[in-house]
């Protein structure tokens, strides 16, 4: 393939996913991926995974880490970058990416108990902020602050911005630039995204696209509709019984999530709370439209479960990005595995869905880092 045909074959998939509504892509596969190694621990773990474990969108082309691994000490927010290159690594055709993408990792390691007080640290609803100094369009100051601080880390001297500024053309054409991460990373993804539209020469962000994994929203419906215009063919990926994705804008949808099976009076408190204080402060959200259909969630039925934990530890399993790569049909490289991060892990009773992926032979998938 030339530089040009893989160029197309990557804007005709990103196109053709959005005008089908199929639940899942070739080019949402590897940045599910990309996002899942972003959790790993040691971070420096990450290019090799990277480079060996990650599928590409196109045929004969590799993936390899081009920016970053780069984290803020204080905060914990990472970001990197992966460029796909032509070739193979044993045999690259081409000393520069065709395609990148800017990878953007959720809370590390949040504890069980603490996953709704994680939405608050690390995505704060209230107060909002101007985003862009446009007076119809508000977003979290959490999220405010998670940009600036990913736009602020540096890889050999450079921050992102001036990393993808200067992205060499590769056979007079401009990069693909993608835009990803799961949780809060695609909360950060989605807010990054237009920031770099607005920021880059018009020529660099073209086909810029974010396709993000169990984000909550991250601003009002003016901030939402900014974000659509900037970038037409996103794609947004949800799990129904996932509960971080309806923060901010259906909280009252989170207390009855998983029926019958678990309810928590905690969570109703936290819920009612939470919107008395929207409607009071007047800080609307709205969620971020998508031709992406709802991922085929199940419940899962914790086994073993915490007493008193139950709704937790199902929220927890539902969330994890270990289960939307299932979800869509893909291996977790680390998903029993007890020194993985949990983000990367299956719950126990998942067991039984990733055996019927893999035809049985799911020790084969028991790693460790």
């Amino acid at each position: 393939m030339t530089s040009k045909e893989r160029l197309d074959a990557l804007v005709g998939s990103l196109q053709a996913t959005c005008e089908a509504a199929t639940a899942t892509s070739v080019i949402a596969a590897s940045m599910v991926q990309l996002s899942y190694f972003a959790y790993n621990e040691p971070v420096d773990t990450i290019p090799d995974d990277v480079a060996h474990k990650v599928s590409t969108p196109v045929p004969n082309a590799h993936w390899r880490c081009v920016w970053g691994p780069a984290i803020d000490a204080d905060d914990g927010n990472l970001l990197y970058v992966a460029g796909l290159f032509a070739g193979t690594a044993a045999d690259p055709a081409g000393a520069s990416p065709f395609a990148v993408a800017v990878v953007s990792r959720g809370t590390a390691d949040p504890s069980l108990a603490g996953l709704l007080e994680d939405l608050y640290e690390d995505a704060t609803p209230v107060p909002q902020e101007r985003w862009l100094n446009a007076a119809d369009r508000w977003i979290a100051n959490g999220s405010v602050s998670a940009l600036w601080s990913v736009i602020s880390l540096t890889s050999n001297g450079q921050t992102l911005l001036g990393y993808l500024a200067n992205l060499p053309q590769v056979d007079g054409h401009e990069p693909i630039i993608l835009v990803t991460g799961h949780s809060l990373g695609g909360c950060i993804a989605s807010v990054l995204a237009p920031w770099l539209v607005a920021n880059l020469p018009t020529s660099k962000t073209a086909w810029l696209t974010p396709i993000t994994f169990a984000g909550p929203t991250a601003g009002s419906k003016g901030f939402v509709d900014a974000l659509v215009n900037a970038c037409p063919l996103r794609q947004i990926y949800v799990n129904p019984l996932d509960v971080v994705p309806k923060a901010w804008w259906d909280i009252g949808a989170i207390p009855d999530i998983y029926g019958g099976w678990y309810t928590d009076p905690a969570v109703y408190a936290w819920a009612g709370a939470t919107i008395l204080a929207l409607d009071a402060l007047a800080y609307p959200y709205a969620p971020v439209p998508s031709p992406i259909p709802p991922l085929p969630g199940t419940f899962i039925n914790i086994q073993n479960p915490i007493i008193g934990l139950e709704w937790f530890e199902e929220a927890y399993a539902q969330h994890s990005c270990a289960n939307y790569m299932l979800l869509m049909g893909l291996v977790p490289p680390y998903a029993f595995s007890a020194d993985a991060p949990k983000m990367q892990r299956l719950e126990g009773g998942q067991r039984e869905a990733l055996e019927t992926l893999v035809g049985g032979g799911v020790e084969a998938v028991i790693g460790s880092h």
